[in-house]
């Protein structure tokens, strides 16, 4: 489409091919409107040329930028330190389940109060961490448009590394209300941590395995999650519950260290690249304006977001809805269904539901690797919501270990294929924000469905209606893929059905060429 400089340009020449023609047929000519049409021609068409210019050499810039940060010699560095930054916080995500009952044994002689009194109190640790996580990431990802991902991502893992340390305060002396702000403080991390490092990470693999990369950082943040939850009461019944809240502050500050390291290592890429580069583009960075970041230009720029970013969204938070709510409820049900309520069935279903993570964190990078080399992302998505529609009706009566099979199958395809791909469809400029709105979804569906599932529970005193639920989630996922494999063919040139690592290829070689 032509801009509007180049329109008003047009114009001011046909005023003078007008006056060519009064002049040719002897007709009275206005000289200072001829004079002032003909200096205002030369003056629009310098700034549409200009204009023109400005935009090419940007996007030229960005694109080169990009591509250099993806063949980068250092880019698995960065994927290292990335992994080693989300292993120690998401080690503490639920960090109040396996210390429940030492917490209650220690706090309730102190505080002199019965149980459904400690309940409340303790149901508090879970609701200040999940609660505030339904804006936190979203402002977190504009912020880091803002002022930069490597200031956000310090800044989130000091936020862990120092509620942990309150947390660890607060169980000292028991004291509720240091624990309840030490979960706070941790709370404003994990919620944005992972969506930040999807961005962070995309610039790097873009254009190649970004899939696998995407899925072993998942992979590892759920397997240490349920790490903890499986070693820490066998902590606590060797050593105690300060041993195992140490730990914790221990993973957090190897996660601190390793953020702070990311971003030194991310910012002396930068500057290699621009060394690389120098003199280039020289000419239009000194005339270029600063972009417009503010809040409302953000909320304009959202506003305007392609309909298939929606789409992928929308898949992306019903997945995590039918598949992440199956853990906590498959534990109960297996141990009430499968194995009959025994003596050690809490024990055996906790084992079978954990296997979910340790299956996923080989299978996502298999998967991912399949899919960044033979593309078929939405044929995939739609099998795996499939498989997770099926395994949450099948949890009741099967072999437990074949719905978790299926899920497993199904969580690994999720975060293989679309949750990589936001950043191919959207603006570079609000990259961050667009996957802090998928993770402000994730926790305001999931906090509102955990309220609900608990209180259909305790009514009804069963989890069927619930995972009938959970269920038509992960069928409404296959319709979606489907609905975006329709878009995506249509108008975004089947984008991303193809493989990413012939993009890669064709990179490496371009920069080889140079």
């Amino acid at each position: 489409m032509e801009n509007n400089g180049q329109n008003e340009s047009r114009f001011y020449q046909s005023r003078l091919n007008e006056f060519e023609m009064e002049k040719n047929n002897n007709q009275p000519i206005d000289i200072l409107y001829l004079q002032k049409t003909k200096n205002q021609s030369q003056k629009m068409e310098e700034q549409s040329n200009y204009s023109d210019d400005a935009q090419l050499l940007d996007k030229n810039k960005n694109q080169k930028s990009q591509t250099q940060k993806s063949t980068h010699r250092l880019k698995m560095f960065i994927a290292f330190l990335s992994g080693a930054t989300i292993v120690g916080v998401y080690y503490c995500f639920d960090q109040p389940v396996p210390i429940h009952d030492n917490v209650r044994d220690r706090f309730k002689e102190k505080l002199n109060i019965d149980d459904d009194q400690f309940e409340v109190y303790y149901n508090i640790l879970y609701g200040c961490f999940s609660w505030p996580n339904i804006v936190l990431p979203f402002f977190s990802g504009f912020v880091a448009d803002k002022i930069g991902s490597r200031k956000v991502l310090v800044f989130l893992t000091s936020c862990a590394l120092i509620g942990s340390f309150i947390f660890y305060i607060g169980y000292q002396q028991i004291i509720f209300g240091l624990m309840i702000a030490g979960r706070a403080t941790i709370g404003i991390c994990l919620g944005s941590i992972f969506s930040l490092l999807s961005y962070f990470i995309s610039f790097y693999f873009f254009g190649g395995y970004l899939s696998v990369i995407m899925s072993v950082l998942l992979g590892l943040a759920n397997f240490f999650d349920s790490l903890n939850v499986s070693i820490t009461p066998t902590i606590i019944d060797y050593a105690s519950g300060s041993v195992a809240i140490w730990i914790a502050i221990i993973t957090c500050s190897f996660s601190f260290i390793s953020s702070i390291l990311l971003a030194l290592l991310d910012y002396y890429i930068e500057q290699d690249i621009k060394k690389n580069q120098q003199g280039d583009f020289k000419e239009i960075e000194s005339q270029q304006t600063k972009k417009d970041t503010s809040l409302t230009q953000l909320f304009i720029n959202i506003k305007q977001l392609p309909t298939l970013y929606w789409l992928v969204l929308s898949y992306t938070v019903l997945s995590l809805w039918s598949i992440l709510p199956f853990f906590g409820n498959s534990t109960t049900i297996f141990s009430e269904n499968q194995y009959n309520g025994d003596s050690d069935s809490n024990q055996k279903s906790s084992l079978a539901a954990s296997m979910l993570w340790y299956l996923v964190l080989p299978l996502g990078p298999t998967i991912g690797y399949m899919l960044d080399k033979f593309g078929h992302r939405s044929k995939a998505s739609i099998v795996a919501g499939l498989l997770s529609g099926s395994a949450n009706l099948m949890v009741f009566n099967l072999n437990p270990y074949i719905p978790i099979i299926m899920m497993s199958l199904s969580f690994s395809t999720f975060m293989s294929s679309y949750w990589s791909q936001v950043s191919y469809i959207v603006k570079k400029e609000i990259a961050a924000s667009a996957y802090g709105l998928v993770m402000t979804g994730k926790f305001g569906g999931l906090a509102a469905l955990t309220a609900i599932f608990g209180y259909m529970r305790s009514q009804l005193g069963t989890y069927w209606y619930s995972q009938i639920i959970l269920s038509i989630f992960g069928f409404t996922t296959s319709i979606i893929a489907f609905v975006i494999f329709l878009v995506d063919k249509k108008a975004n040139f089947g984008k991303l059905e193809k493989p990413k690592v012939k993009e890669e290829n064709q990179q490496q070689n371009e920069v080889e060429q140079q």
